[in-house]
């Protein structure tokens, strides 16, 4: 069974969000496969193996920020604001 990439990254998310344990991305195959299609798997009794925790620090930082922005969790902004005392607070507050 084939996943996508981002299918890969939502199941490594899920799996440090929910059961705080970190998987690399070969590890949380299994749970992307699950979420992808729950239909092959209804009714049944289903056991995934979750191995694997060798994962970049850096990648898994990337991971996060990616599926946050693709849930909309997380916002970008870019605003213009003069360069004196006061100006950033104000823009803070509203």
């Amino acid at each position: 069974m084939l996943v996508s990439e981002q299918s890969i990254e939502a199941a490594i998310h899920l799996l440090i969000e929910e059961e705080k344990l970190v998987a690399e991305g070969a590890g949380a195959v299994p749970v992307a496969a699950l979420f992808d299609r729950p239909e092959r798997f209804a009714g049944r009794n289903v056991a995934l193996i979750i191995c694997g925790g060798n994962i970049d620090t850096g990648l898994l930082a990337n991971v996060i920020a990616r599926v946050r922005l693709c849930e909309g969790r997380v916002v970008r902004m870019r605003v213009e604001i003069m360069d004196r005392p006061g100006v950033l607070a104000e823009v803070a507050k509203n």
